[in-house]
């Protein structure tokens, strides 16, 4: 396949296996999808909080995020404090442009989920957006205290630093991530 996303992930296992490869990935790898005439059929049937989560998050993913917001306040006023419901409205307000809004679901909800790494990874990208790059970087941190796993948060903590020309630090959070097996 010429998707970037196969060529990406044939790429990562050949190096995961130590292997040399002539594949290339290509572009940027966003994950591939198609319409599933069948899983759309079944979300009339979605019921409880848990179902209706993941098809918020579907949603999301296939670039509803009006249908996902509505669903995702509604789910809010069910229960405020959940904090997959907060960081997934926060995560559709992003992607549909509202930062603003975003931001302030987030550092609402932050200090009673200090714990939520999705939560700081969500914000440390929002303060790079604007420019905030020391309070970036402190989330991303959190972030990758709380899940050291996160790939995501070390990627973009290492560019930001590499962008303010923080060499070593950058190469830092390279040896960070380097400990984690990525």
């Amino acid at each position: 396949s010429e998707h970037p996303y196969p060529r990406s992930l044939l790429v990562r296992a050949a190096r995961a296996a130590g292997q040399q490869t002539t594949v290339a990935a290509t572009g940027e790898a966003a994950a591939m999808d198609w319409p599933d005439a069948k899983r759309e059929e079944l979300q009339a049937f979605v019921r409880g909080f848990g179902g209706r989560l993941i098809h918020a998050e579907a949603l999301i993913e296939s670039g509803e995020t009006d249908e996902a917001i509505e669903m995702l306040e509604a789910m809010r006023d069910e229960r405020p404090e959940d904090r997959s419901v907060l960081n997934n409205l926060a995560v559709a307000l992003l992607t549909s442009g509202r930062t603003d809004a975003a931001k302030l679901i987030l550092e609402e909800a932050l200090p009673q989920h200090d714990d939520f790494h999705l939560l700081h990874f969500n914000l440390a990208g929002v303060y790079q957006a604007r420019g905030e790059a020391d309070r970036a970087i402190a989330h991303f941190d959190r972030a990758i205290a709380l899940q050291p796993g996160l790939l995501a948060a070390h990627e973009r903590k290492v560019a930001l630093l590499m962008e303010r020309q923080q060499f070593e630090p950058a190469l830092q959070a390279i040896r960070a991530a380097e400990d984690q097996g990525r």
